[in-house]
């Protein structure tokens, strides 16, 4: 039986204020409360300023090569790993996910046919905190629950109440016909 999974991640910058969040006890608590029992805790940190706790255990988990360990009183397994090759397996096993605002990222979890929760926590350092203007939209159309570093465990209540709204379906016809006026159409 599959564990019940939050996903964090924070991208391929640096954002230690989502990483440090994410890996407190506050949150760590909000987690288990809000998931249950044995929860997986997966941590992509990127380029963030983590520590590998030294009893953590080397694994792989959803593809990612990381480190687990026990963290509230053994109820929620924590997963650090600074990149996968994917998060596609981590998306579809999450309930919850923690996401920077990056537009790539959303998309992907918007998109998921497992249709987790999606949690946005922009990263403002990031050229004129741009993340918050896109997730401030998401978060106005019912797509995505909108929080900061600061309030990250206290938004997981709502994030999980929250049914988000579905996006329409893929359509990359414009992208086609865009292509063809300029190459002409390819038989």
């Amino acid at each position: 039986m599959a564990r019940p999974t939050v996903l964090v991640t924070v991208g391929s910058t640096r954002f230690d204020a989502l990483a440090d969040a994410a890996l407190a006890a506050p949150f760590v608590r909000a987690v288990h409360e809000a998931v249950g029992a044995g929860a997986v805790l997966g941590v992509q940190y990127g380029h963030s300023a983590v520590t590998v706790p030294p009893d953590a255990q080397a694994c792989t988990m959803h593809g990612a090569q990381g480190h687990a360990y026990a963290a509230a009183d053994g109820a929620v397994t924590v997963f650090l790993f600074r990149y996968a090759p994917s998060l596609a397996a981590w998306v579809r096993a999450a309930t919850l996910v923690v996401a920077h605002g990056g537009a790539g990222t959303m998309m992907e979890v918007l998109r998921a046919p497992s249709r987790p929760r999606l949690l946005v926590v922009p990263n403002a350092a990031l050229m004129h905190d741009h993340q918050r203007e896109l997730a401030a939209q998401f978060a106005r159309e019912g797509l995505v629950t909108l929080a900061d570093p600061a309030q990250l465990a206290d938004c997981v209540p709502a994030a999980m109440r929250t049914h988000t709204a579905s996006l329409p379906p893929q359509d990359a016809s414009a992208v086609v016909r865009a292509v063809e006026s300029v190459w002409g159409r390819r038989t």
